[in-house]
């Protein structure tokens, strides 16, 4: 098989595919995105992230001292066909402990890494 012809094949191999789209995504997507949402005290409420883990990337939430919530459980659900470089789901749940208004801020990054996060992502929450 000539080099060509093995270019073609990875251009159109199922991981090339899922990190063309995952580039997209991102790509698609302004720096910073803000969404509003209302809770009222006392309920629990879920934020829902896309994230790639296998890059090594992982949402960060930034939590803010005197903050009006609690966060009370983090996972992450894997693609469902499983295979790496396909976008997952992490998942917050949190609770509204006092009336008031609030940002979360989270950050799109590698831990390990001490740079500018390759994405943001804040909202705006109102607590009745």
């Amino acid at each position: 098989m000539n080099k060509l012809a093995i270019s073609k094949f990875r251009l159109f191999h199922p991981q090339a595919i899922s990190i063309i789209m995952l580039v997209l995504f991102f790509a698609s997507c302004n720096h910073a995105q803000e969404n509003q949402k209302s809770v009222k005290v006392g309920e629990k409420f879920v934020i829902e992230l896309p994230s790639n883990r296998s890059t090594g990337y992982s949402w960060h939430y930034i939590p803010k001292d005197n903050s009006l919530i609690d966060s009370v459980k983090v996972s992450y659900e894997t693609p469902q066909n499983g295979a790496t470089g396909n976008l997952g789901i992490e998942t917050w749940e949190f609770i509204a402990n006092l009336k008031g208004e609030e940002s979360l801020l989270f950050e799109y990054k590698r831990a390990w890494e001490d740079v500018e996060p390759a994405q943001t992502h804040i909202i705006h929450l109102k607590i009745d």
